[in-house]
């Protein structure tokens, strides 16, 4: 009998959840769930997997598979294979970009179901810092957002932004990225998204 989850990278866990993606192109969650982080419509902990869902009828997944997940502190990610990014659980550092900037309005303090990332497209890897988010785009450039005390966002600044920014070189342009960044799991190496 074979297993429907999908080991190694891809999966992603934090100190108190774990998200992972089934070979079927579904996303699961379990643990704690206090900021809604497994995505499921509640913020009961679990301690056997729970289907994320979009709304109480439909999963995540359904529409277009989900290929790669990845978990920050109380926050989940997951990417779909049609380039797209979606975020749930906690907001109030990570933030999960979802409106169009400049003009969003606040955003509570977490979501108990996965909305997509605002403005990103074209994405094929996701990674979770603590309290920031990493998504590298088909074009070799790398997006990040959340908390930024140390620039792990990359962006040449120490201001949390609730939106993705792109991550650029000293000199200011853009930056195609081909070394370990901060966050844990997302790999380019010389010029290609990288596993192992």
């Amino acid at each position: 009998m074979s297993s429907p989850w999908r080991a190694g990278p891809g999966n992603g866990n934090d100190v108190e959840h774990t998200v992972a993606a089934t070979s079927d192109g579904f996303a699961w969650a379990w643990g704690s769930n206090t900021n809604g982080q497994l995505g499921n419509g509640t913020t009961t902990d679990s301690a056997y997997p729970v289907q994320v869902k979009t709304d109480a009828t439909h999963y995540l997944g359904a529409t277009s598979k989900v290929v790669m997940v990845a978990a920050g502190n109380r926050a989940s990610y997951a990417l779909t294979e049609d380039g797209k990014v979606y975020a749930w659980g906690i907001n109030n550092r990570t933030g999960w970009a979802m409106e169009p900037q400049p003009t969003a309005p606040m955003r509570p303090p977490s979501r108990q179901v996965p909305s997509p990332v605002a403005d990103l497209t074209g994405i094929v890897q996701i990674a979770a810092g603590e309290w920031h988010a990493m998504a590298l785009k088909n074009d070799g450039t790398v997006w990040c957002w959340g908390y930024n005390n140390f620039g792990q966002l990359g962006d040449g600044t120490l201001t949390n932004s609730a939106y993705a920014l792109q991550v650029v070189s000293q000199n200011g342009s853009g930056h195609h990225h081909r070394g370990q960044p901060h966050c844990r799991e997302l790999r380019v190496e010389h010029g290609r998204q990288g596993g192992q």
